[in-house]
């Protein structure tokens, strides 16, 4: 990943605003598909999991996993795997 940034969110106050921050993109900047696993529940504060957030098991489960449908459309569409 070189960037990613969140454009909507309409999760709860509190809760969704996290994704929106420096600090939360921030982490995602050099992973690769097979660095992102989708969290289990409920997602607490010592998981080490990529973009979760404790207490907001929804939240992270849905950017987790549209983060990896990008990384499936992005090797999809291009040659070799996404190599290109």
């Amino acid at each position: 990943i070189i960037d990613c940034a969140t454009t909507k969110q309409s999760e709860s106050k509190g809760y969704g605003d996290v994704c929106g921050t420096d600090a939360y993109r921030d982490q995602w900047t050099g992973k690769t598909n097979d660095d992102i696993v989708i969290s289990t529940s409920p997602v607490n504060k010592d998981t080490t999991d990529i973009g979760a957030i404790a207490g907001a098991t929804i939240t992270t489960k849905g950017y987790q996993k549209a983060v990896k449908a990008a990384f499936a459309a992005f090797e999809l569409l291009t040659a070799n795997g996404g190599e290109e």
